[in-house]
């Protein structure tokens, strides 16, 4: 996948922990203010969990078509079928109220709690702490990926931006974020929408907005309200995304102003073990929560239900081919 280098991130490689701290230090001198999300692909684009397998199912005319994955991005305007985020959402309150120390008092806060307990939401998690990104961004067992010798990784990564070779950091200012993608600003500033308890204003605007699924509102940089010990170990906040299925970085004028640091497999152990050193782990993240386990049953259950219906759809649709 070539890149149009007007239109690419601002790419950095690093290859071990000091270069690392480096690039952040560095980012951190010109903008004070910046979000940190890992991914163990650097590959992968910016997508929320529930988007991930989207399958167009209708064209722009509302007739049908054969159900396929949603591989290519475009303004075709075809309707799409994801993974049904309210009913996984429902199951998980009934489940989730007994297991928690402070019930959520609204949907938007329903949904930061089980985004972080391994539910597929809307959400994109993000952090302010540059050592929670790294440590999701190589926490996964690679060695099968280690034959990539370093120098073919990086090159991958500088022709392509995306690689299947390394780990990815994408760094970015909320604020600006905001701005740029369609203006979701607090005040007239470059301040990020800051949801709070006492922000009624804010809670309408982004539950009929981006939680009803009824409008095609672009990705927006929120800040979480501290309601469960997880969100605060991992210092989270979120993108939050409605029905516009795009990945941030497919919208151009947001990828121009992400950063995106390269960590080529090769190069992971170093990072784990100063990681480890510096209790950044597992545990210290996540702690224990029976939630896990039941979340991921309702993840389960729910991409079977996906996949399950679009067969239907697809047996629909050659049915009617015959005829």
């Amino acid at each position: 996948m070539k890149q149009d280098i007007a239109l690419d991130f601002q790419k950095h490689i690093v290859t071990n922990f000091k270069e690392y701290l480096d690039v952040v230090k560095s980012l951190k001198s010109k903008e004070e203010n910046l979000w940190f999300r890992g991914q163990d692909n650097a590959s992968f684009q910016l997508v929320p969990s529930a988007l991930r397998n989207c399958y167009e199912i209708k064209d722009q005319f509302d007739r049908d078509i054969k159900p396929q994955k949603l591989t290519e991005y475009n303004n075709k305007g075809n309707q799409v079928a994801y993974i049904n985020v309210h009913s996984m959402l429902q199951e998980f309150k009934l489940i989730a109220k007994q297991h928690l120390r402070i019930e959520p008092t609204n949907n938007l806060e329903w949904h930061f709690i089980a985004q972080h307990y391994g539910i597929p939401t809307k959400l994109l998690d993000w952090s302010t702490d540059s050592l929670v990104a790294l440590f999701f961004a190589i926490q996964k067992n690679r060695e099968g990926l280690l034959q990539d010798n370093i120098e073919n990784a990086i090159e991958d990564f500088r022709c392509n931006s995306y690689s299947d070779k390394g780990a990815s950091v994408f760094v970015v200012n909320p604020g600006e974020l905001n701005k740029v993608i369609a203006g979701y600003t607090k005040g007239g500033t470059e301040e990020p929408i800051d949801f709070t308890l006492n922000s009624a204003i804010y809670n309408e605007q982004i539950e009929k907005g981006f939680l009803d699924g009824s409008n095609q509102l672009l990705p927006c940089c929120i800040t979480s309200t501290p309601i469960d010990k997880r969100i605060c170990r991992q210092s989270g906040n979120f993108t939050i995304h409605g029905s516009f299925v795009w990945p941030i970085d497919h919208i151009d004028q947001a990828k121009k102003i992400i950063h995106k640091i390269f960590i080529p497999y090769n190069c992971i152990e170093e990072m784990k073990e100063m990681l480890y050193a510096l209790d950044v782990t597992e545990n210290s993240l996540y702690g224990h929560s029976d939630l896990d386990s039941y979340s991921k049953d309702i993840s389960n259950k729910n991409q079977e239900k996906l996949r399950l219906a679009v067969n239907e759809l697809k047996i629909k649709y050659n049915q009617q081919m015959i005829k």
